[in-house]
């Protein structure tokens, strides 16, 4: 029996699966540390939780009655068998879950498994709300007017999304991003490629929209011309510019204030979209004009979309959306039974894949082409020798060692969200010259190995199981739809499903794909078994599924129900009963609200709100007050006790803090205090390196303040630990070697040297180290060996850290700088067009009194870069030694406009310019 509670209920989950599908792609909040991923995944799970709460309530309020409506009729009564009889993807999806849930249960770090990742947010719980988001979409959404309604708020979303990234690639983006979001933009996403596999899930929901419209023109109902129809087509195009405008606007607004008071003017923003965009669905006109201008809008969308897609250059994506299409037009074959639309499908496909293949092979006629922009992405496709495809293999072959070391995880997984924590014994070395050193892959770039590395191959069958039985039915229901409205509804949702899957097997699944993802596996499931029956009506046949669904079939006649479908819906006990009268139940209401509330607050407020405060921190940090960051740090540490990445930064302050103490009192307490705070670091994550060897470094760093050589011992021990967790990295490796030579163990400093070069011989650093160690025992021809294999490697490895002057003292005191000084010749000769050598050697020169040709190698560094502030300071600091005053002034001049202009710049090199100009001037007037 349906309330007024219960329709309330409807609305709120109505509501809250449309601001999903508006708010996650959208939503980024430049006021958090993380921005994207992680906060869209709060705003969906705050979502999730409300929808939820108002679905508990609805069932409670209809004795259960609206889900016996829905598979509790027909024959075989209701019942869980009934069930999952009638819905069968059911139990793959429940044995998808069980998995991951017995996977998070067994995990390396059940705590960061449930939650999920610092960086990503996507563990179990977050799989959970996917479920849910999915279940209540198939159990309450009733009519074809909510499943077109769903698809019109996904095609306007995107509109002000591309219009961003438009903004992005003329280079109009007012936020300050980090890295390059002109050549391939990133939009709301935060990367290029999480963009393109977002746009592709929409570009066939975009085509079946056209057709559509096309075919309503065709059609003889729809000539009609109506005069009102260009007021109503002006009054939506002015609706969807506004919610463009609007979108932009607070875009532009929170750039030109990045204060905290304006969290709230974005989500704001999104709630006044979707509002805007149900207007835009009420909108009924049946004439010519209006289909016309709305057929021209939905053209112009589709080639946003395009446009967009291509801007991003994803080769992944693309061949997502080669699929999407592909899948699309083969359906929509079929569903005009044309063979000869087949051949022409076919034949189209044939040359794409030629063209591909062609492409991507070596000195081919098509060669010039790949050096052309954006198109040379598509002869990249087989690349894997070098840049992001090397990066690929690199990380694959490591996630397979995983896979196969321990049956037991080949099994059920090393549980969600912690392969950046388990990789770290198979990183192969080699992956340190193609990405940071310091990072750890927590994705394989390939979905399906993800499966296989977090739930093993228990999870990773159960998800294909899954999607293969949604496929088996989707066909089904499409065949039953015959030729009418729905057929282009599921055949669109397919194919962007079909895209998916295949871009996530060269990407990393976010939080938009997957959200659209659930909604279009239950939006088929709604069209399918909830929507199909009413073909009937037109004589288009009713697919078994339908009828097994418990759904009562209709007869010919309009209006009238099948007697017998209809006895049995209405005989059938209610799959869910509740023994006690609804107006009993007000106090389960308000309770399921203070719940859904709190968890809302606890699970999702909390964590944004930390981060907040820590990228507040992080801004203190950056200006050089320490005691501020170390004020927001421990905020966000109060809110997020479990975030052991706020730990990391909280105890760098400190360190930062005792360096610059003036006491020996208060240097010592921010010791202990940094101490503290990393151990429990390595507490909340014993797995991960970074920990063990952040407070290798603590002790390294104390041990030098305080001249404590049980100190030195505690760096030896952590970065013994470091590297016995991860193994492979080399330079972990080093540090532990520096730290031995640190307590007088040479020999064992130099075997740890010789392991790392063994994982890594073309690791410059090492050989830095090992000419340090020499340094340290006194071994000068062993030490200028070293340092000569270094700057052959990196010319600026050795004069990067600060000890340049100690290396070059020492072996000029020894008399054996020809050695480095030789191999700098040889690695300027190697390299004729790198400034690089020509400035070290010119800092070697001026080091040991050989102006003159310190001078000439300067001179020549600047001409191959004449950018270089550094080299241009240098080169003056000897002009004026050398008496040449005006050069001096000259350089240092030049110097200053490059400061000006240059962004990273700090403060201290601008005053010590200046400082020298105000030098070299008093020289001048004298």
């Amino acid at each position: 029996m349906r309330t007024r509670l219960s329709y309330v209920c409807d609305l709120v989950m109505e509501a809250g699966w449309l601001l999903a599908i508006i708010a996650v792609p959208m939503f980024f909040n430049v006021f958090s540390s993380r921005i994207f991923e992680p906060d869209k995944i709060a705003f969906f799970r705050t979502l999730v939780l409300i929808m939820s709460a108002a679905w508990m309530i609805k069932i409670i309020d209809t004795r259960g009655g609206e889900i016996s409506k829905d598979v509790g009729a027909g024959k075989g009564g209701g019942g869980a068998t009934a069930i999952v009889r009638r819905l069968p993807f059911l139990l793959p999806l429940a044995a998808f879950v069980v998995i991951t849930l017995v996977a998070t249960v067994f995990s390396v770090d059940i705590d960061a498994s449930l939650r999920g990742s610092y960086q990503r947010l996507q563990g179990t719980y977050t799989l959970l709300s996917y479920v849910v988001f999915f279940l209540i979409v198939i159990f309450n959404m009733r009519t074809k007017v909510q499943l077109r309604r769903a698809i019109s708020f996904a095609l306007l979303t995107a509109v002000p999304i591309c219009l961003y990234g438009l903004i992005q690639h003329f280079q109009l983006d007012p936020l300050p991003w980090g890295g390059d979001v002109t050549f391939r933009v990133t939009s709301t996403m935060g990367n290029s490629i999480f963009l393109a596999a977002y746009l592709i899930m929409l570009v066939p929901l975009a085509l079946s929209r056209i057709i559509e419209s096309v075919a309503r023109l065709r059609s003889k109902e729809e000539k009609r011309i109506d005069g009102e129809d260009i007021i109503w087509l002006a009054g939506a195009g002015t609706v969807v510019a506004l919610q463009a405008v609007l979108f932009i606007w607070a875009i532009f607004t929170v750039a030109g204030d990045m204060t905290l008071g304006l969290w709230w003017l974005l989500p704001l923003i999104l709630v006044v979209i979707g509002g805007l965009s149900y207007l835009l669905t009420r909108i009924r006109r049946e004439g010519a004009i209006f289909q016309v201008g709305l057929l021209a809008g939905q053209v112009l969308l589709l080639v946003f979309l395009l446009a967009i897609i291509f801007f991003t250059q994803s080769r992944g994506p693309w061949l997502g959306l080669f699929a999407g299409i592909l899948v699309f037009a083969i359906l929509m074959v079929v569903r005009s039974g044309s063979k000869r639309l087949m051949g022409g499908v076919a034949a189209a496909a044939l040359v794409v894949v030629a063209f591909l293949a062609v492409f991507n092979l070596p000195s081919t006629p098509l060669e010039s082409l790949k050096a052309q922009p954006y198109i040379g992405r598509l002869g990249e496709l087989m690349q894997t020798d070098t840049g992001t495809g090397k990066v690929r293999v690199l990380i694959w072959s490591g996630a397979v060692q995983m896979i196969f070391h321990d049956p037991f995880r080949t099994v059920i997984g090393y549980g969600p969200e912690t392969m950046y924590q388990a990789y770290n014994p198979f990183y192969p070395p080699e992956l340190a010259h193609v990405e940071a050193r310091n990072a750890t892959p927590d994705r394989s770039h390939n979905a399906y190995l993800d499966y296989l590395v977090t739930t093993g191959f228990l999870g990773l069958l159960a998800y294909l199981a899954m999607v293969g039985t949604f496929f088996t039915l989707t066909w089904r229901y499409f065949r039953g739809a015959g030729k009418g409205e729905m057929s282009f509804i599921i055949a669109a949702l397919a194919s962007a499903i079909a895209g998916h899957l295949v871009e996530i097997a060269f990407g990393i699944p976010i939080a938009s794909t997957l959200v659209y993802f659930w909604l279009y596996l239950g939006m088929i499931v709604v069209a399918g078994l909830r929507l199909l029956p009413a073909l009937a009506d037109a004589g288009a046949p009713l697919p078994a599924a339908a009828t097994v669904a418990g759904f009562p079939a209709k007869s010919k006649k309009k209006g009238k129900h099948d007697v017998r479908a209809k006895k049995g819906a209405e005989t059938k006990r209610p799959a869910l009963s509740f023994a006690l009268s609804r107006k009993g139940f007000w106090w389960a209401y308000a309770a399921i609200g203070v719940a859904a509330v709190f968890l809302c607050v606890v699970l999702n407020v909390n964590p944004v709100r930390a981060d907040m405060l820590f990228k507040m921190g992080t801004s203190y940090d950056n200006v050089g007050d320490v005691q501020g960051a170390i004020s927001q740090y421990q905020e966000a540490i109060s809110i997020a006790p479990n975030e052991d990445y706020y730990y990391l930064f909280l105890g760098r302050a400190y360190l930062e803090a005792a360096q610059s103490a003036t006491t020996k009192g208060e240097q010592t307490t921010n010791l202990q205090e940094a101490e503290k705070v990393l151990l429990a670091a390595r507490q909340i994550r014993p797995l991960n390196p970074d920990h063990s060897a952040n407070l290798g470094r603590l002790y390294s760093t104390w041990a030098n303040l305080m001249q404590d050589d049980s100190k030195r011992q505690e760096a030896v021990k952590y970065f013994t630990l470091a590297t016995q967790l991860a193994p492979n990295n080399a330079q972990l490796r080093d540090e532990l070697a520096q730290a031995l030579a640190a307590t007088g163990r040479y020999d064992e400093a130099m075997a740890q040297v010789q392991h790392s070069l063994q994982l890594d011989s073309t690791y410059a650093h090492t050989e830095v180290v090992a000419g340090d160690i020499q340094r340290q025992a006194g071994k000068a021809q062993e030490a200028a060996a070293a340092y000569a294999k270094a700057v052959l490697l990196d010319p600026n490895s050795i004069s990067g850290d600060g000890l340049m002057d100690q290396r070059v003292d020492f072996l000029n005191q020894h008399q054996v700088t020809k050695d480095l000084t030789a191999a700098l010749q040889q690695a300027s000769q190697n390299a004729p067009n790198s400034p690089d050598p020509h400035a070290a050697l010119g800092y070697i020169y001026s080091r040991i009194g050989d102006r003159d040709s310190a001078i000439k190698e300067y001179e020549t560094a600047l001409a191959l870069d004449p950018s270089n502030i550094t080299n241009r300071q240098n080169l003056a600091i000897l002009y004026k030694d050398a008496g040449r005053l005006e050069d001096a002034a000259k350089q240092v001049e030049s110097a200053l406009q490059l400061a000006q202009m240059q962004q990273g710049v700090s403060q201290q090199q601008v005053s010590s310019l200046q400082t020298l100009q105000s030098e070299i001037q008093q020289a001048i007037t004298k």
